[in-house]
């Protein structure tokens, strides 16, 4: 087995259990996220993204070993209702950039990486933009079909940089791909 070195600009803060009696150790995204409750996020809960992936039959995604960046949105980011019924299989797959364990500070602003939802029929890139102290992940559906219209989702990224067993997680504050709301809207929740 060969190891990689990544070159980053803080302390990596390792994956904390809060139970004594369920240690967590080196998980990968997919036993993240299903310890998610036992795990120190502080109040950032990814519950419904978890029973997406799971209706949708992406477990494998956040199982598989290899070098990936994944984008977990939390609870917060599937309100309005209709929310969380979008978030379908080509989303999930939206969240995840394969081949690149992309950490916040050294990863260069724009560039855009191909999501697993890069595909013949859909074309999703992710890009990173540091404005203001602030991080963020921004979606481009470049090509899209009748249920995933081309548009630009913007995320903050709440939580960066968790560590795990397959790649890096990034908890950000609303699921990407979803076109849903308003510029305005937008201002008003982010002001």
């Amino acid at each position: 087995m060969f190891q990689v070195l990544h070159i980053i600009n803080e302390v990596l803060e390792p994956v904390r259990s809060n139970s004594a009696e369920m240690p967590i150790y080196s998980p990968n995204a997919f036993e993240f996220l299903n310890q998610s409750e036992n795990l120190d996020l502080g109040v950032h809960r990814v519950r419904i993204f978890r029973q997406r992936i799971v209706k949708e039959k992406k477990e494998e995604i956040f199982k598989a070993d290899g070098r990936y960046t994944f984008l977990i949105p939390v609870e917060e980011g599937f309100q309005p209702s209709p929310r969380p019924e979008k978030v379908d299989r080509v989303v999930i797959d939206g969240h995840v950039i394969p081949n690149h364990v992309l950490f916040t500070i050294p990863t260069p602003d724009k560039v855009p990486y191909e999501t697993l939802a890069f595909t013949d029929n859909v074309k999703v890139t992710v890009s990173f933009l540091k404005e203001n102290d602030k991080v963020y992940v921004k979606s481009n559906t470049i090509m899209g079909d009748a249920g995933h219209p081309a548009g630009v989702v913007l995320a903050e990224i709440i939580k960066a940089n968790i560590p795990v067993r397959n790649g890096v997680v990034h908890l950000i504050q609303r699921p990407l791909m979803v076109v849903d709301t308003t510029v305005k809207d937008f201002l008003e929740v982010s002001a």
